[in-house]
């Protein structure tokens, strides 16, 4: 291996970085720079840790789930899913599924890149969901505490009534949908749909995240069910 010092490079080329993996990481000193296939992010190694080589406002998408809840199952408390060839207009998605009552799906990730904010997305879904029953979102905080984001009410025909919304955050309801499973099957329920949740970007610095949906809805495969999909985290 060679050595250089006050090196100058007089040429119009590039310069190749080391790639892999974040499970592919190097044992490291500070100052060691690569590129991380996982994050799509080159990173550089101090303070103990590979952080990634950005603007101090930059984000990016460092966790996201698409349309195939099954390949995350690991993540998450709850590894009930559910597949549907037709998942409100957003085609085939297999998504965290129906339980048979009320349900907890916890999503926990942990070894996240140095950051001081994070936000969190999730397409949530209620498919003739025809009682008055509530759910919860609560996310955890930089203290390493829960903070309600989200409280909502199912309502009959109508679009959910929302209770909870912290300040920076945004729930937009698309109704009217079309899904594969529809327990009543018949008539058009103006509460198919989805909220499309996103907590904009809020103060958070530990190195792990959790968000918890609690799930009031009776969730019997012949009443009415609730799904999870496009899970996302963003950080900077």
């Amino acid at each position: 291996m060679a050595t250089f010092k006050n090196l100058t490079i007089d040429d119009t080329g590039y310069i190749g970085l080391p790639t892999g993996s974040t499970a592919e990481r190097p044992s490291a000193s500070t100052g060691y720079l690569r590129y991380n296939t996982t994050l799509n992010r080159p990173e550089v190694y101090y303070n103990s840790s590979w952080s990634n080589v950005a603007t101090k406002n930059e984000s990016y998408l460092y966790y996201y789930e698409g349309r195939d809840a099954n390949l995350y199952t690991a993540n998450w408390n709850n590894t009930t899913t559910y597949s549907m060839l037709n998942f409100g207009g957003l085609g085939h998605v297999t998504a965290h599924g129906w339980s048979t009552g009320p349900a907890t799906y916890t999503l926990t990730l942990g070894s996240i890149p140095s950051h001081t904010r994070v936000r969190y997305v999730v397409f949530w879904h209620l498919v003739d969901s025809l009682d008055t029953e509530t759910s919860n979102l609560y996310l955890m905080n930089s203290a390493g505490t829960e903070t309600e984001f989200l409280r909502f009410t199912k309502i009959y025909n109508a679009v959910p009534s929302t209770s909870v919304l912290q300040s920076g955050a945004t729930a937009t309801w698309s109704g009217s949908k079309s899904y594969t499973y529809r327990p009543w099957g018949n008539g058009t329920y103006g509460n198919d749909g989805y909220y499309i949740f996103d907590s904009g970007y809020y103060d958070h610095t530990s190195t792990s995240f959790t968000a918890r949906h609690v799930m009031g809805a009776d969730q019997a495969q012949a009443d009415e069910s609730m799904y999870l999909s496009h899970v996302q985290l963003w950080i900077r």
